[in-house]
């Protein structure tokens, strides 16, 4: 590779990795809580920051502070303590529970429970959910004992932070803080559904690569919606809460992968490969389901099983992908490659922080770099869509200039053979032969000009004449 070559490849990576930070900021900064006060809509809720004193396992902790994580069995109970402040007034907790069970006392004295309804054997899934604990006046001043306990690993010893208030005023702090994940969502759905409607339309295009986008990007704004944690304002079944993320993802691979083997390869045999790794998606979500209704394992007890096969397809995609750049000199993957590293990149650092159990960074990442995969990809699906409907209309042109007389304006001789086959092949037909006597006389005694001028009065009398009873063809002469 030439030097000049190594530096455009060198700005092109700076180039992409300045927006993807760029872009990210901007995410992170719409989605930081916002401490500096000029909001017009307050969030009047409090955290409820203790001092929290929390014992698991014979173990005593003081001084806790919430978020936390305790390196806590599955299956074992682990309780926090702390006094409530005195509001005045009735109010709520909210706590975010996720695949756990909940029991709340105060003063010694059960005031709430929130069971996991689900076991394996009762085949429905685990689903993560926002609590609301009622709580009266008189509560403050009380002691407030939280106790945990959760069948899943990953949630087991986790405590999220805590919060009081009005319900309304709770309601629109959840509102707040998860409405941009809503408003993604939205905003991806509508497109991936304009999208998919195109390809209708488009159906003469033997390309699928809007269909497939389409469906990418509503799959995609699904899963987000159930990440950014605000379905219950909407549903309140549990098989729709506890099972739309992971039923979306193997969807989300499925798509993406037939979209990159319509956009990016074009060797016959790695068209399959990628057809059969976009199948094994179709394949795992069918294993999850029934995995779950047999009581055999949770939903997110098989999600590894998912990332694993992931990380099996990101190697030998990248090894297709590569292959199509050194044998095929493919160009549509060097134009792609910038978008698949961001993705590629987000789903690293989305793997990394769900073995590290970080589950506060759930999905944050995978989002960013899928927006920012699919905003790209709108816009050079939109520049191909455009580029096709420009030679669409060429060659539409130069089909018309192959088949038509200009002199006339009428079909020529060509046109003619043309429909000639399909007439042969048809019912019976009758052909009409006229020709026009003493052309030559009249280009050699009055031009050439006069001579074009006969041809097309002639021809129009012929087509008004038998217009209605087929079609009109000019085999030559002039």
């Amino acid at each position: 590779m030439k030097k000049r070559e190594v530096l455009d490849h060198l700005q092109m990576l700076l180039k992409w990795g300045l927006l993807f930070l760029v872009f990210s900021w901007v995410i992170f900064v719409l989605t930081a809580e916002n401490g500096s006060g000029y909001g017009l809509l307050k969030d009047e809720t409090k955290l409820l920051e203790g001092p929290w004193t929390v014992t698991y396992e014979g173990k005593t902790l003081e001084d806790v502070t919430l978020p936390t994580n305790l390196s806590v069995p599955k299956g074992r109970p682990y309780t926090m303590k702390t006094t409530l402040p005195s509001r005045g007034e009735d109010g709520y907790l909210l706590l975010r529970v996720p695949m756990q069970r909940l029991e709340v006392r105060l003063n010694g004295e059960v005031h709430y429970t929130h069971p996991v309804e689900s076991t394996k054997t009762d085949r429905k899934p685990l689903a993560s959910l926002w609590v609301l604990v009622p709580l009266t006046e008189e509560a403050g001043g009380q002691t407030l004992e939280l106790t945990f306990d959760s069948d899943i690993e990953a949630f087991s010893g986790l405590i999220n932070s805590i919060r009081y208030g009005q319900k309304s005023d709770l309601l629109f702090h959840i509102i707040k803080s998860q409405g941009l994940g809503v408003l993604i969502a939205g905003v991806l759905f509508v497109a991936g559904l304009m999208v998919v409607l195109l390809s209708v339309f488009l159906q003469t295009m033997e390309d699928k690569r809007f269909q497939y986008l389409g469906l990418l990007s509503i799959f995609t704004s699904l899963w987000i919606l159930s990440e950014s944690r605000v379905l219950q304002f909407f549903i309140g079944n549990r098989w729709v809460l506890g099972s739309i993320s992971y039923v979306a993802l193997p969807f989300m691979g499925y798509f993406f992968l037939l979209f990159v083997k319509e956009t990016m390869v074009s060797e016959k045999a790695s068209q399959k490969k990628m057809t059969s790794m976009a199948l094994g998606y179709l394949l795992y979500l069918q294993g999850m389901i029934l995995l779950q209704l047999l009581g055999l394992s949770y939903f997110i007890e098989t999600t590894r099983y998912f990332f694993y096969y992931t990380l099996f397809v990101i190697v030998r995609s990248g090894w297709i992908l590569l292959k199509e750049v050194k044998e095929h000199k493919n160009t549509e993957v060097r134009r792609h490659v910038k978008y698949l590293v961001v993705v590629l990149f987000s789903i690293l650092l989305e793997l990394l922080f769900f073995y590290l159990e970080r589950f506060d960074y759930t999905s944050f990442f995978l989002r960013i770099g899928i927006l920012y995969f699919l905003s790209a990809l709108f816009v050079e699906s939109y520049l191909f869509l455009r580029s096709s409907i420009a030679k669409q209309k060429e060659n539409q042109l130069l089909e018309t200039m192959a088949y038509k007389d200009f002199l006339t304006g009428g079909a020529n001789r060509a046109a003619y053979d043309r429909d000639l086959q399909g007439y042969l092949q048809g019912k019976s037909f009758r052909m009409v032969l006229l020709d026009m006597n003493h052309l030559k006389r009249i280009n050699d005694e009055h031009g050439h000009a006069s001579g074009d001028e006969a041809i097309v009065t002639v021809f129009a009398a012929i087509e008004e004449a038998f217009s209605p009873h087929g079609q009109c063809y000019r085999l030559g002469g002039g």
